[in-house]
């Protein structure tokens, strides 16, 4: 059962147990040989896992065998960066980005290793540059939020709170649809400033556009409860 393994190993990579989800993916590998993500899984989980030696090995022999598949170069450059080999892993990243540049893809990777290194003005400039690709392009319109999504992130991550929720409002709730990740990061905002009103005003608008959705509720909650 497909489905049942990879919530199993999902679990088990949440719990950092890279063995258990190790032994689970090689398995997979030998009943599923055409499927070309757990290769890919098995090496990042590997990296994961502290076994650098391997994890650069297969991911080497994968962009050897498949040097035209983009996904397995960024893929060889998150291993080198868990790896602590950020340089060759940002030139990687950084080459694909020029070979590509409307590659959203690479930029999101590339931004989450420069930002896990705290090094928020370069992650700022491959954002704001990712955005200004964008432009009004309505085809770029999700390309061009989650961009700005991460850029309310960094400004949460230096604390800049009044910059994260100018980003960050807009895109939270737009009519009825909510964007998750938009909501949870302008939550924690304003949780880490104590705006609890803001919070209960985020809260009721992501309730009222999702109201089945429990996570709105609870959040609602814990802010009422807070102010």
């Amino acid at each position: 059962d497909r489905e049942t393994a990879a919530a199993l190993i999902d679990l088990y990579e949440g719990d950092d147990r890279m063995d258990d989800a190790l032994e689970l993916l090689v398995k997979l590998e030998k009943t599923d040989a055409e499927n070309s993500a757990i290769p890919e899984r098995i090496t990042l989980d590997l990296a994961r896992a502290g076994r650098f030696a391997e994890a650069e090995k297969r991911a080497r022999d994968l962009a050897a065998k498949r040097p035209e598949n983009r996904a397995i170069r960024r893929l060889l450059a998150q291993v080198l960066f868990e790896k602590g080999s950020s340089p060759e892993g940002e030139k990687i990243l950084r080459s694909l980005i020029v070979e590509d540049p409307d590659d959203d893809a690479t930029r999101r990777s590339l931004v989450q290793e420069l930002m896990r290194e705290r090094r928020f003005t370069d992650a700022r400039t491959i954002l704001e540059d990712g955005i200004k690709r964008a432009g009004d392009d309505p085809r770029k319109i999700p390309a061009r939020d989650a961009q700005n999504v991460e850029l309310g992130y960094l400004a949460v991550l230096q604390k800049d709170y009044a910059r994260a929720q100018t980003i960050l409002t807009p895109l939270a709730v737009k009519g009825s649809v909510v964007n998750p990740r938009a909501v949870r990061i302008a939550a924690t905002g304003l949780r880490e400033k104590e705006d609890f009103a803001a919070g209960v005003a985020l809260a009721k608008a992501a309730a009222a556009a999702q109201p089945d959705e429990s996570e709105w509720t609870a959040l609602l909650a814990e802010f009422q409860y807070r102010s």
